[in-house]
């Protein structure tokens, strides 16, 4: 089919009937560890849509909200005492290589049954509607019949599949992994069934598997032998009644787990030409696998590309966060807000808030209950409630050097110390700043400490949000930014999508040092600096715990100062650390 045609016939299936895209907030995994060791952004599949909604690429009508998948469809394809077994800490620990003591084995057990029923629900509906559907956690395919691992706990293509076939569904059906990694549980579970046909390209070094038709890729291969491979596999492949795109972008350059070189451009070309030999047939897209920052805006250009827009996915990564919850914000009611509770909100400020300051408020304005409601609110303690707490309490305090806000919760049979922060007024670079004295964030429920230089313990994976709730606050209070002085590299790290140093020559050294440690999982770099592995300019290098600030008006005034320093600094590894 010629690419008018097929762009032609598309925008007529989807002026007709749009794009199904299958989305929960349990699709955020409730494992704070799995960012910092593999780098998978849990916020991942939140991102996207929100990405699509606010550039209103899709509508709310577009989205369909999931269900778990019931055991009995489950056990059409794994063993009951595999089932069982995922009820157990340990197990589950493993496929997702995390510790033991932070995984709420229900919450991510509902996490997992609830994408792979999404799988079920999108292949019915892409059958039924005969076109394309997209879900925005799915491809388990390492789960096998007896075992999972790679972050797969259960195979949805494959029970998919058998609840089809168990419902009466007997046309062919074809899968395309095009994840980096091969579909060994996927073939195992679909081992000697008729009618099947599994296609991949990989550059896994696992041993092939059995009844695929496997192109092995070589380790750093580009956009054009990427391509072309692909174009060679789709070619052998055939036209299905139903097709599953397992669409990984975890070939994507620089993923650590990946060992592709495959560019955002290479990966688009790759969806476009998926989508013309699809030719609207019905198919069911997967997100699958993927660990860089910019795998989410590889994820939306296949949505993009099924959609037959040619927009390059650009945003910054963090503004989204801004912009969800400034919404969240502004749509908070004086009802909501009813007795001393305060606000947050963009509009509701001069109304709810007297102008002469109380001291029994955080920074004059913010009562404990309007703090725990804004929690609330914000989603953050329903995060904290899928970890494994409940029974929340705010507490306040103030002193001399600032006001204190703690965040009390119940878990393990007792209250449990989960958050604390510091705030006050300061003038910083001549301009008034809310400044954060310190955060915090405290997991009790994982016992062991936390992997990250001073870490006492682990952390809770709302280090963002927190951030862009300090920049609402500061905006309500009438303040030009919010700073604070990370005392780690990876608490830099964290914050520099929003975030900069105030001095110039600091921030010009700290983009350098990004540079250096680029290849570098965010744990290892850390502990790199902190140990002293890095030298700046051939001399080791201490860290610089200097004020990082988020203006809330542009300052791009410094940009050259920045770049001079930043192309000054030569920062370098060591093998080992140096002694102490």
């Amino acid at each position: 089919m010629s690419l008018l045609r097929w762009k032609s016939r598309m925008n007529w299936w989807l002026g007709r009937a749009g794009l199904p895209v299958w989305y929960a907030p349990e699709y955020r995994l409730p494992v704070t560890s799995l960012e910092t060791s593999s780098g998978f952004d849990s916020r991942r599949a939140e991102r996207i849509v929100a990405h699509l909604l606010d550039q209103g690429i899709l509508h709310r009508s577009n989205l369909r909200s999931p269900e778990r998948l019931s055991y009995a469809d489950l056990g059409l394809v794994h063993g009951q005492a595999y089932l069982a077994s995922l009820t157990e800490p340990t197990v589950l620990s493993r496929i997702f290589g995390c510790r033991v003591d932070e995984l709420p084995v229900d919450e991510v057990l509902t996490s997992v049954r609830m994408a792979a029923g999404a799988t079920l629900a999108a292949a019915r509906e892409a059958l039924r509607r005969r076109g394309p559907t997209f879900n925005l956690l799915g491809g388990f395919h390492h789960a096998a019949p007896n075992h999972g691992r790679g972050f797969s706990a259960v195979n949805d293509v494959a029970v998919a599949i058998a609840v089809l076939r168990s419902e009466g569904f007997d046309g062919p059906i074809a899968i395309l992994d095009l994840d980096a990694h091969a579909p060994d549980g996927l073939a195992e579970c679909l081992e000697n069934q008729a009618g099947v046909w599994l296609g991949s390209l990989s550059l896994s070094g696992w041993e092939v598997p059995v009844g695929v038709d496997e192109t092995r890729l070589a380790t750093g291969i580009e956009d054009v032998s990427y391509l072309l491979a692909l174009r060679r596999l789709l070619s052998r492949a055939p036209h299905a009644a139903l097709t599953f795109i397992i669409a990984g972008v975890d070939t994507l350059e620089r993923d650590p787990l990946g060992g592709a070189c495959v560019t955002l451009e290479g990966l688009r070309q790759r969806d476009e030409l998926v989508v013309q030999w699809l030719a609207a047939r019905p198919s069911t897209w997967l997100a699958a696998g993927g660990y860089t920052k910019d795998s989410w805006r590889a994820i939306t250009g296949s949505i993009l590309a099924l959609l037959g827009i040619e927009q390059r996915v650009t945003e910054a990564r963090a503004d989204w966060l801004a912009r969800y919850l400034g919404q969240l914000g502004s749509s908070m009611t004086v009802d909501e807000l009813s007795g001393e509770a305060s606000s947050f909100g963009d509009d509701l400020l001069a109304d709810l808030l007297p102008s002469r300051r109380r001291h029994s408020r955080v920074l004059g304005y913010y009562t404990r209950e309007g703090l725990e409601f804004a929690l609330h609110r914000y989603g953050i303690l329903e995060h904290l409630r899928r970890l494994g707490y409940c029974r929340f309490r705010v507490d306040t305090s103030h002193g001399i050097d600032g006001d204190t806000i703690r965040l009390y919760a119940h878990c393990l049979g007792d209250e449990h110390l989960l958050a604390e922060t510091r705030l006050e007024e300061r003038e910083l670079a001549g301009r008034s700043v809310l400044y954060v004295h310190w955060l915090e964030l405290r997991h009790p429920r994982a016992r062991s400490l936390g992997n990250l230089p001073g870490q006492s313990m682990a952390g809770l994976g709302v280090v963002r949000e927190v951030g862009e709730l300090y920049a609402l606050a500061a905006r309500r209070l009438g303040l030009q930014g919010f700073a604070f002085a990370p005392a780690f590299y990876h608490t830099a790290f964290l914050a520099k999508e929003r975030l900069c140093f105030a001095d110039p020559e600091r921030h010009g050294r700290f983009l350098a040092l990004l540079s250096c440690l680029a290849d570098l999982p965010l744990e290892r770099a850390s502990k790199a600096v902190h140990s002293g592995e890095v030298l700046l300019d051939g001399r080791p290098y201490q860290w610089e715990a200097s004020p990082m600030v988020l203006w809330l008006e542009s300052d791009s005034n410094q940009l050259e100062v920045i770049e001079i320093e930043r192309s000054r600094c030569h920062f370098a590894r060591r093998a080992a650390p140096f002694p102490s």
